[in-house]
C-alpha cells in the first residue's frame, strides 16, 4: 500500500519513489498547484477505490494528511516498520 501511493506522488509531482514521502507538502512541492492537487486526488480515489468529500480534499495538503484519510475511509495501511 505504501509503495502505491509513493508511486503516485512520484508520477504526478516527477521526483524518484526513493524519496521520503513523509514530510511532502503543498507548501515544499513547487508543482503541487491547483491543477496538480486535483490530478493527485483522482489518481488516489481511482487506485484505492474511495471517493472523497469536498471538506476533505481541502485538507489534504501534505502526504500525512492523506495517508490519515485514507485510513479514515478504511483502506489497510501496512508500513514498512510494521512489517519488518
Amino acid at each position: 500500500m505504501e509503495g502505491k501511493i509513493k508511486q503516485l506522488f512520484a508520477q504526478i509531482f516527477d521526483f524518484s519513489t526513493e524519496n521520503n514521502c513523509t514530510d511532502i507538502s503543498m507548501e515544499n512541492v513547487d508543482k503541487w498547484d491547483s491543477l496538480t492537487h486535483m490530478e493527485l486526488i483522482v489518481n488516489i480515489e481511482e487506485a484505492f477505490d474511495v471517493k472523497f468529500e469536498p471538506e476533505e480534499m481541502i485538507k489534504m495538503v501534505t502526504y500525512q494528511e492523506i495517508i490519515g484519510l485514507l485510513k479514515e475511509k478504511g483502506v489497510l495501511w501496512i508500513s514498512k516498520e510494521k512489517t519488518s
